[in-house]
């Protein structure tokens, strides 16, 4: 929303209408030209399509206050290799998918995973990893617990458009997710850190 802001204060006579999907469905909307460009997280990787970084995302074990890690500090990835991971339906967020076999595989194991509907609040014997923002549009019926990866992993926030797009209208969404990662400081706040995908 910060750059869909800044877009609209920078340039008003643009007018924008917003569809809001999971990766997958948008990057179908995406090729099939039904959108321009879309923010998205752990787009799949996808050489026909030009992309920005925006800002990276800290992923989290995200649990059920049940659940024996709830209560932890912070937890090593390489601790959860005995763990079923709920993952998406490929047509959903194969970029999500992707990005997490990526973390779990950079730490020493392949995940064990179970296909969900959709990305949904694990029960007490699963575990999730996700970033807030992800969690806070689940409509969940208890109150997630967020545990920190040491080290700490990252979700990648990305513009995504046609290389053959708008071009007057690419640029303006690119230089305003520029003016708010300049004012946030999201490239400065990630520098140090290793360990993302």
């Amino acid at each position: 929303m910060a750059i869909l802001d800044e877009l609209t204060a920078l340039y008003p006579d643009v007018e924008v209408e917003i569809s809001q999907d999971a990766t997958g469905p948008l990057v179908a909307d995406l090729h099939a030209r039904r959108i321009d460009i879309l923010v998205g997280a752990s787009v799949n990787t996808d050489p026909t399509l030009a992309r920005d970084l925006v800002r990276l995302d800290e992923a989290f074990l995200v649990v059920h206050p049940g659940s024996l890690y709830a209560n932890r500090q912070s937890v090593r990835l390489d601790e959860l290799r005995g763990e079923m991971f709920v993952i998406a339906r490929e047509t959903v967020a194969p970029g999500y998918n992707e990005a997490l076999i990526a973390m779990c595989v950079e730490a020493g194991f392949t995940p064990k995973t179970l296909t969900s509907p959709g990305l949904v609040a694990p029960p007490e014997h699963w575990v999730v990893i996700l970033n807030r923002p992800a969690v806070a549009i689940m409509q969940l019926e208890f109150e997630p617990v967020f545990v920190p990866l040491v080290p700490p992993r990252y979700f990648r926030i990305e513009l995504v458009w046609r290389p053959d797009g708008e071009t007057r209208l690419i640029d303006s969404c690119r230089a305003a997710a520029a003016a708010v990662g300049r004012r946030e400081r999201w490239a400065i706040r990630h520098r140090s850190h290793t360990g993302y995908t």
